[in-house]
């Protein structure tokens, strides 16, 4: 059975501002470490074979944490970058309506659209099936919001999907092909590690 860990990069000063991220390389910020090594102490407990990241730096970074302690390299996918939003990167929902009005969101700035999104992100996953086929391999993927969610939607249809926190963990499993999700969303890891500090 092939197992991933799909996981949301760490907070970074865009999140904490509301701007729109996207393919702009926005580094991790203090806060998005420590969550990041938080979520490497709970993989720790548990055994893993490797560690794929985006190549923008909050992903690879947050990748790079988990797996310094798992002691295994990360290897980098351009399929698992993050949405591309064109025009709007950079920007807060009140400069958005500042600049192109309240109808913002129906105008063509230049946003990848959902379907080659997912597409990208399932052509990622069905390499791994590829990769691993008939085997016993627990993966951890570490990837941005947009792309979570589309490529959730499109491998487990029947799973409601809303926005996944930083250092999120969703659990997928592969059996004959087919994906399940056993776990979403879970940040119990900053529940534990903040109480502590």
């Amino acid at each position: 059975m092939l197992t991933v860990a799909f996981v949301r990069h760490g907070l970074t000063d865009w999140n904490l501002e509301g701007r729109m991220q996207g393919h702009t390389d926005i580094p991790l910020n203090a806060t998005g470490r420590q969550q990041a090594a938080a979520l490497a102490t709970r993989l720790q407990k548990e055994c893993w074979d490797a560690v794929y990241a985006s190549p923008l730096s909050r992903a690879r970074e947050t990748a790079e944490i988990i797996a310094r302690r798992l002691d295994l390299p990360v290897e980098t996918d351009e399929r698992l970058l993050e949405r591309g939003h064109g025009q709007i990167e950079g920007t807060t929902v009140p400069e958005r309506i500042a600049q192109w009005g309240e109808n913002w969101q129906n105008l063509e700035l230049g946003i990848e659209h959902a379907e080659p999104l997912s597409l990208r992100g399932t052509s990622f996953f069905l390499s791994l099936m590829n990769q691993y086929p008939n085997a016993n391999k627990r993966i951890i993927v570490v990837s941005h919001g947009g792309l979570i969610r589309f490529t959730l939607k499109k491998l487990v249809p029947q799973t409601e999907v809303i926005p996944v926190g930083n250092t999120s963990l969703t659990r997928l499993h592969c059996v004959d092909e087919c994906w399940n999700c056993e776990l979403f969303n879970c940040m119990e890891h900053l529940t534990e590690a903040f109480l502590l500090t």
